[in-house]
């Protein structure tokens, strides 16, 4: 599958976190590392340590249109047998935007928010207001696509297209994570209604990838063909054919290959 966003640059904020005294010993919570972090946005969360770190940070996951979903760090915490909770003010915020899809946070429970007076979520997001339109579920769909989390994304997806059936990005975000999924004949159908409304070389690239996924060769020839119909120039019509000559050579469809093969020498585009 040719993966179609580029991942968008964010600027996270990276401070110097100074030592910071320990103080008061708190009741040991139940707090293991089992939740992905996609499932805990809009929680507290303790992130796991790192090689020879000392502490643990604590925060709060929160999605941002424009960055993805980031961690707030609220304080530090240490355990050893027991933990200890950092309560120093600190004057400043430091903020990640988080990267890896397979990172496993504890999230923090009610019980132990109570225990350790935390509000409902971090003072320096009180003034933050991401209202859940269908925007935002488009937004947080895309960002879960980038990150391998299509089977999240497809309810978002579904919700923001039921406010704008029309929208091209959607349909085509669902596609692709339907692919990502592999269930291929759902993306066919969605992109398939893409392309009639709205037809783009990445739309017809999914579709011809779907399409030999369900060994239908032919069928998958037919929409790559429509794919390098769109391509800008000669050079990307010749990657295209040539990864293609590869794929169908594999496969055993031999006529496939040796169109595929004479468009990647010649970089002309065949007349359907």
């Amino acid at each position: 599958m040719i993966q179609s966003f580029v991942q968008p640059k964010t600027n996270a904020l990276v401070f110097l976190w100074p030592c910071l005294a320990l103080t008061g010993v708190q009741k040991q919570p139940n707090l293991t590392f089992q939740t992905n972090f996609v499932h805990a946005v809009n929680h507290w969360v303790v992130l796991p340590k790192n090689g020879s770190e000392q502490h643990y940070l604590y925060g709060y996951l929160y999605f941002d249109p424009t960055k993805g979903i980031v961690f707030c760090l609220e304080n530090t915490l240490t355990f050893d047998g027991t933990w200890k909770l950092n309560r120093d003010h600190k004057s400043y915020v430091l903020q990640k935007t988080m990267r890896d899809p397979n990172l496993k946070v504890a999230r923090i429970p009610k019980s132990i928010q109570r225990e350790w007076n935390l509000p409902k979520k971090p003072a320096a997001l009180e003034a933050m207001q991401f209202p859940k339109t269908a925007l935002y579920s488009a937004q947080l769909g895309h960002y879960l696509n980038q990150i391998e989390q299509s089977s999240l994304a497809v309810p978002l997806l579904k919700k923001a297209l039921h406010k704008n059936p029309k929208q091209a990005e959607l349909l085509f975000e669902l596609g692709y994570a339907y692919n990502a999924m592999a269930r291929y004949p759902k993306a066919i159908r969605v992109l398939e209604r893409l392309v009639r409304e709205q037809p783009s070389q990445k739309a017809f690239q999914e579709l011809g990838y779907a399409c030999l996924q369900i060994k239908k060769s032919h069928q998958a020839d037919d929409w790559y063909t429509d794919a390098i119909q769109c391509c800008p120039n000669q050079n990307e019509i010749q990657k295209i054919a040539g990864e293609l000559h590869l794929i169908f050579l594999k496969i055993g469809e031999v006529s496939l290959c040796n169109k595929w093969k004479n468009i990647a020498k010649s970089g002309e585009i065949p007349h359907k």
